[in-house]
């Protein structure tokens, strides 16, 4: 039994012992005792809005269907497509990380 976070602790068993001890296991591999190897916090479903020029490439890039470059079988107008989506990717600007 895992112990409930705080905010449901009235919802959920308690805690005893046995279960802070587990729990403590736990954080040892960085294991989260409700998400399992998930993190505890969903990822953001997009970037801050600095990186939209990326998350524009992106969205090209699947609506595209873009294909691995050296990728067996690809015809000539898929292979045109993705090599015409990667040089756009070339002239997107990249940003400065502090």
């Amino acid at each position: 039994m895992l112990c409930s976070p705080p905010s449901l602790a009235g919802s959920a068993k308690s805690c005893t012992g046995s279960d802070i001890l587990a729990d403590a296991h736990l954080e040892v591999f960085e294991i989260d005792s409700f998400t399992g190897f998930m993190a505890p916090r969903p990822p953001p479903a997009r970037l801050p809005i600095e990186w939209e020029a990326w998350e524009v490439t992106l969205e090209e890039a699947v609506k595209r269907k873009v294909q691995l470059g050296n990728k067996i079988g690809l015809t000539r107008e898929e292979t045109a497509c993705s090599e015409t989506w990667r040089a756009s990717v070339r002239t997107v600007r990249s940003i400065q990380m502090q």
